[in-house]
């Protein structure tokens, strides 16, 4: 009789245990010592945490957290109707204005537990919504997203100030910047300010690596965004230095048009097109814009 209550025991272990490696007992493999140790006490606790930790699942399932996968797709089917249950497919940016609260919650939590700094412009967008709530978190999300930036940039400048040229840390504060100042939260004179670290950075960049392209050519771009009209002599350098790269002439041509020189643009081109630059079908697209375009 015993050794048949210890086969049966042994059964209802390795049953367990396999559930559990398969996951269709959701409970920890904490509890399962218990299970093996202490026969039928062990079995109790097992059907109880089950119970606590498919309860708990449920109820976070029913947050709404799951929500839409912004960051997977553009497009969904979302139910417009809760009444005819009628679904139809809208852009993501539209679903913003969709008169259901619980469409827009799910898609404002999503963006929040997910990275809401690749979704800034839907954010502004969101701002002017009629939807309370949904402004609140939209706002409180942008707040967020710009503390962090303005945070993780005063402690590179202090890294910077006690070590000048160290290049790893030039680089990644090269990198944020960037980003801050693309990412559509600040303007006016706080942008300026930002754009005059980031000038301060890339010429340190440039000078201790004056055969990278890419930093020399932010440089430049940076340059013009900060209006500056004294820099034909540096962006020859970057041509005559550079001269197959289509980027250095779209840099040129954008110089020269923000500095109200669209005359000169023509003889640009020219020389791209004598210097048989490679053109990829956006470079050629570029080029046909510009030689069609009322200089």
């Amino acid at each position: 009789m015993d050794f048949l209550v210890v086969l049966i025991h042994l059964i209802i272990c390795i049953v367990i245990f396999l559930l559990m490696k398969q996951g269709k007992i959701k409970s920890s493999m904490v509890v399962y010592p218990a299970v093996v140790l202490v026969p039928v006490c062990g079995l109790v606790l097992l059907v109880i945490e089950e119970y606590r930790v498919r309860n708990t699942k449920q109820k976070e399932r029913q947050v709404g957290v799951e929500s839409f996968k912004i960051s997977d797709i553009r497009y969904k089917r979302i139910v417009v109707d809760d009444d005819s249950n009628e679904t139809i497919t809208v852009p993501l940016e539209e679903a913003i204005s969709v008169n259901n609260a619980s469409v827009r919650r799910k898609l404002m939590m999503d963006i929040l537990h997910r990275n809401p700094e690749e979704f800034i412009e839907l954010l502004q967008m969101t701002r002017t919504a009629d939807d309370t709530e949904l402004t609140h978190y939209a706002t409180t999300t942008m707040m967020e997203i710009q503390n962090k930036y303005e945070l993780e940039i005063h402690k590179l400048s202090e890294e910077i100030k006690e070590n000048p040229k160290e290049l790893q840390v030039l680089k990644k504060y090269r990198k944020v910047l960037l980003k801050y100042i693309d990412s559509g939260l600040i303007s006016g004179k706080i942008l300026e300010i930002y754009r005059a670290q980031l000038d301060d950075i890339l010429r340190k960049l440039c000078e201790m690596l004056p055969e990278n392209r890419v930093y020399f050519q932010d440089y430049i771009r940076n340059q013009i965004a900060l209006g500056k009209n004294n820099i034909d002599g540096q962006i020859m350098d970057m041509i005559n230095r550079w001269p197959d790269e289509v980027q250095v002439y779209q840099i040129y041509v954008e110089f020269l048009w923000k500095s109200n020189r669209g005359d000169e643009i023509p003889g640009v081109l020219n020389r791209l097109k004598e210097g048989n630059v490679y053109l990829s079908s956006e470079g050629k697209a570029w080029l046909e814009f510009w030689e069609q375009k009322d200089i």
